[in-house]
């Protein structure tokens, strides 16, 4: 084939023809020097390492035909090792295929294009090339993802349709440029819409040139997708002022330190807050700003807070020259190298929490102490005192208290009751307890070296009193009445000294005995005890309780809201038995739950017609007892809606005994619609830190904080510090002891919502609560 010869040795390729077998059938001369084999009568993919065999049969082949890079399998120092192919089917099957060796150059000049193209390709940022008219003439993936295409459509699109009209000024520019002025734009922040309609919020950089072949300007253009930054940068400045708000909201003082202790920032709501001018603190050490041993503390609460990325919590006091002011710190971690200090300055509430401290720890009306710190720390006296020691406790009552305070009036018999707390107290020495347990019963735990010092510091008393008292203005002669019992010959514990002590005044005040020291002999008669339990038993079983009615008084509304249900003891004889007689004998013999249940079912049923709260007071041992929580729950499905006019009373006592069975058995009656009120609170335990979390509906003040209601500004600040609290917490708020005028007065100003006391009313039988509430209309 001459002029076939002739013709392909004129092109500067290789050129094979290969059949429909992708054998080689022909090779021009320039072929068979690039080849290192004859290429005749093999298959032409053997000189090849790739599999190369259906493309040179010509299939699969694409109607313009196909590039490819190959690599020679057969290599020698006068043969390329690679080499670029064109293959072109042919009509009758096989190919055609043209060969070129591959330069170095041009090889490294396609590799660095296509990993630029490549590079382009998969970028994250979305890039295009605009013609002079700004139509897109390439654009990648992301292009076409940013604007909502598929990749082909981005092609021939124009910019003016993608860019916000707001935004369109640098387009101008790019179409304004000079023909021979290259143009680079910084960066400039736009909005785009997407061909859906989309607006979108981009990041542009472009640069402009003209190309010198052609004249043309070529522009490339890269935009960022912005909006998430942008999302995020929204959310940060709302962020920063959520925090600045609350920032400026709190009422502590915040510091910035550093790990080294360098105090980097300062905001205070109030500069008087502070000891100093803000600029003091700044670029300060701790050591700089406290004194040594407090700055230690500090530097180990930093690091402390740094290491664990827990809250610190520390309080300390610092003296400021005319006073000392205590501070609470909380110190939190806020970066690798820094904390945050919120500090608070707590002297007024840690003077509150010392007041009600010694609140709850004293007797409000004398200063003494109470019956339940006596009864919390008597013990530990008893338990530490020297084998050699013995401990005496005292019950001291004053004579005739009832009738002075008959006749008197109750003013001048808490005045008396001071009085006596006065001159007992100079009897007195640490580590010895005095305190009033109730009305005129005062106690004293007194720890000596025999019982003969006992008996002085007794009769020392009682030539005390021999001395008139002054009180209401007035000169009086009083006698005071002591039984005494001793640690360790007549008891083991304060509970039992006391009993026993008890017992010894009674038999003191029955023979006018000025002091008594307990004998076995005083207790109470043992047929006495069983002739008052079978009248308890009976009237328990014949529903012959007395029962009496105190009035709980709305003060705004002027009318009746309640009344406390008070229960009595009548012998075959008519004489009322004590209620602490019978109460205790009932606690001792397993009766004190029948007869709350007898009570609650006798008030029920006596009031049934009445629409207004009754009131009952519980024993502890009553409302932690199974047996009367089912008999309670069924008597409260009998009441049916009547139910909301029960309401159970329970002391502090009751609920520091078995605490979480009290409280859900609480909880649970009221579920079943009674109400639950707290009594005498604030003369026992601790109540500011449960108080919140108990099941209550109603608290009721002790009467000892209203008796100087008006008169004394400590009391009125106390009184409404508790008014304030019930409220706070959702408590109605009852006042006993209320005897005066003013008393109510004040107490109504002062937002109390009801009160109780011989004001109102003494304790009334139901006939007379009728009549008296007959009278009130």
């Amino acid at each position: 084939m001459p002029i076939w010869d002739e013709l392909t040795d004129a092109i500067e390729s290789g050129v094979i023809v290969t059949n429909p077998q992708g054998y080689c059938i022909y090779s021009n001369a320039y072929a068979r020097t690039l080849l290192p084999l004859d290429p005749m009568d093999t298959p032409f993919d053997s000189h090849f390492s790739e599999e190369l065999r259906n493309i040179f049969r010509g299939e699969h082949l694409p109607r313009e035909g196909q590039h490819i890079t190959a690599h020679l399998k057969y290599r020698s120092a006068h043969h390329p090792a690679e080499m670029d192919l064109f293959v072109k089917s042919r009509p009758a099957g096989g190919a055609v295929v043209f060969l070129n060796p591959v330069r170095p150059e041009i090889s490294e000049v396609m590799q660095s294009e296509e990993r630029f193209r490549s590079l382009v390709e998969i970028s994250p940022d979305a890039i295009c090339m605009l013609s002079e008219r700004l139509d897109i003439v390439y654009a990648n993936s992301s292009m076409a993802a940013l604007l909502g295409i598929p990749d082909q459509q981005a092609v021939g699109l124009n910019l003016w349709q993608v860019v916000e009209p707001e935004d369109q000024t640098f387009l101008l520019k790019l179409v304004q440029a000079l023909p021979s002025e290259d143009q680079i734009m910084p960066p400039t922040e736009q909005h785009w819409k997407s061909l859906s309609g989309e607006r979108l919020e981009v990041e542009v950089v472009c640069r402009s040139w003209v190309e010198p072949n052609t004249a043309e300007r070529i522009t490339v253009l890269i935009a960022r997708d912005i909006r998430d930054r942008k999302e995020a940068e929204r959310q940060l400045r709302e962020s920063e002022a959520r925090h600045r708000t609350m920032l400026s909201a709190i009422p502590d003082t915040v510091f910035l330190i550093d790990r080294s202790g360098v105090c980097k920032d300062v905001h205070s709501p109030d500069p008087d807050l502070l000891a100093a001018p803000v600029e003091m603190f700044l670029g300060k050490r701790i050591y700089d700003l406290f004194p040594p041993h407090l700055a230690e503390m500090f530097e180990h609460v930093i690091s402390r807070a740094l290491e664990t990325a827990e809250l610190q919590t520390i309080e300390y006091a610092l003296d400021l020259g005319q006073s000392v002011q205590f501070f609470e710190a909380r110190v939190a971690r806020h970066s690798e190298e820094d904390v945050l200090a919120v500090v608070r300055d707590i002297s007024a509430q840690k003077a509150s929490l010392e007041r009600l401290e010694y609140l709850n720890q004293s007797d409000q009306l004398t200063g003494l102490y109470n019956r339940a710190y006596l009864q919390d720390t008597a013990d530990q006296l008893i338990l530490t005192a020297d084998p050699q020691n013995v401990v005496g406790v005292m019950l001291w009552d004053v004579n005739r208290f009832k009738d002075i305070n008959d006749s008197l009036g109750f003013a001048v018999g808490d005045e008396l009751l001071q009085a006596v707390a006065r001159k007992l107290r100079k009897h007195v020495a640490h580590p010895d307890l005095l305190g009033r347990l109730d009305g005129d019963e005062f106690a004293m735990v007194l720890r000596r070296s025999s019982i003969s010092e006992l008996m002085q510091v007794a009769y020392s008393v009682q030539n005390a009193f021999e001395q008139p008292l002054h009180f209401a203005g007035q000169q009086h002669i009083l006698s005071l009445a002591m039984g005494l019992a001793i640690y360790p010959h007549q008891g083991q514990t304060y509970h039992d000294l006391l009993r026993q002590a008890n017992s010894a005044l009674r038999y003191a005040k029955l023979n006018r005995q000025g002091v008594a020291v307990y004998r076995p002999e005083f207790d109470l008669p043992s047929s006495e005890r069983m002739l008052i339990e079978q009248e308890l038993r009976d009237a328990i079983q014949k529903r012959k309780l007395v029962l009496q009615y105190q009035p709980l008084w709305d003060i705004h509304q002027q009318k009746l809201w309640g009344v406390e249900c008070l229960v009595r003891l009548q012998n075959r004889q008519g004489r009322f038995i004590s209620p602490e007689e019978f109460i205790n004998l009932a606690e001792e013999t397993g009766l004190i739950r029948r007869l709350d249940q007898r009570v609650i079912e006798l008030a029920m049923e006596e009031l049934r017609d009445l629409d207004f709260v009754c009131s009952v007071n519980l024993s502890p041992s009553t409302i932690r007892d199974s047996e009367f929580f089912a008999w309670m729950r069924d008597f409260a499905l009998r009441l049916g809606e009547r139910a909301s006019r029960l309401q159970i009373e329970v002391t502090e006592g009751t609920l520091m005994q078995e605490r979480d069975v009290v409280v859900s058995r609480l909880e649970e009656m009221r579920r079943w619609g009674i109400k639950v009120a707290l009594d005498d609170f604030g003369v026992g335990y601790s109540s500011m830190s449960y108080l919140k979390h108990l099941p209550l509906d109603v608290l009721k003040l002790d009467r000892s904080f209203t008796t100087y209601l008006g008169e004394s500004e400590t009391d009125n600040r106390l009184m409404d510090s508790l008014i304030q609290l019930g409220h706070g917490l959702g408590f109605k708020v009852i006042a006993e002891g209320v005897e005066t005028s003013e008393q109510v007065q004040w107490l109504r100003t002062h937002r109390c919502d009801l009160i109780q006391g011989y004001h109102i009313s003494r304790p009334l039988s139901h006939r007379d609560l009728r009549q008296w509430m007959g009278a009130l209309k």
